[in-house]
C-alpha cells in the first residue's frame, strides 16, 4: 500500500509479537519507516494510534475468534474517519447444504475444514454482514468473489451530518 499510494502513512497492527518483529524488519528492509508504523497489541489498541481513511484485513477475520470478532470489527470501525472504508478479504462458508453444493464455496468449504483443525471458524455471509451492521456500518455492503473462493467485503463508515 505505502509504495502504491506514496502520500499515505500507513499502520499496520498485530497481536502477535513475532508478527510485529517481522514486519518491521520488512519495513526496514523496504526503506518505508517514516511511512509504515507497525504497532503491537489488541486491535482496540492499535486503531486508537491512528485515524483511517481506510482499514484493511486480508485474511484475518477468520482467524478470530467468533466471541472476539464483534470486538474486532468495532474496533476497525471506530478508527475510521467519517466515510472510510473497511475492506475485509476473506473466505465465506456455506451456510447450507445447498451452497455446499455450489462450486463458488468449494474453496471455502475445504478451507473450513482445515482451519477447524486450528480452532479457526470461517464465517457464514449472515455473520459477515451481522458483524459489519452491529459496527454501525448501515450502507450498502458490496461483496466480490476472487480469485478461488475469496470474498472481498468493502463497506463504508457513514458520513457526518
Amino acid at each position: 500500500l505505502a509504495t502504491s499510494f506514496p502520500g499515505a502513512h500507513c499502520v499496520g497492527g498485530d497481536i502477535d509479537p513475532t508478527g510485529a518483529a517481522r514486519a518491521r524488519a520488512g519495513v526496514r528492509e523496504a526503506g518505508l519507516e517514516g511511512r509504515i508504523t507497525v504497532l503491537e497489541g489488541d486491535v482496540a489498541e492499535v486503531v486508537q494510534a491512528a485515524s483511517c481513511a481506510a482499514v484493511v484485513m486480508i485474511e484475518v477475520l477468520h482467524e478470530i475468534s467468533p466471541h472476539l470478532r464483534p470486538h474486532v470489527v468495532g474496533a476497525c470501525a471506530r478508527a475510521l474517519d467519517a466515510g472510510g472504508w473497511l475492506l475485509i478479504v476473506d473466505e465465506t462458508y456455506p451456510a447450507t447444504l445447498a451452497e455446499a453444493r455450489d462450486p463458488e464455496f468449494r474453496f471455502p468449504l475445504q478451507t473450513g475444514f482445515e482451519e477447524l483443525l486450528w480452532g479457526n471458524v470461517l464465517p457464514t455471509r449472515a455473520e459477515q454482514e451481522s458483524l459489519l451492521r452491529s459496527a454501525g456500518f448501515s450502507g450498502e455492503i458490496r461483496r466480490e468473489l476472487i480469485g478461488e473462493g475469496f470474498t472481498v467485503l468493502a463497506v463504508q463508515k457513514p458520513r457526518a451530518r
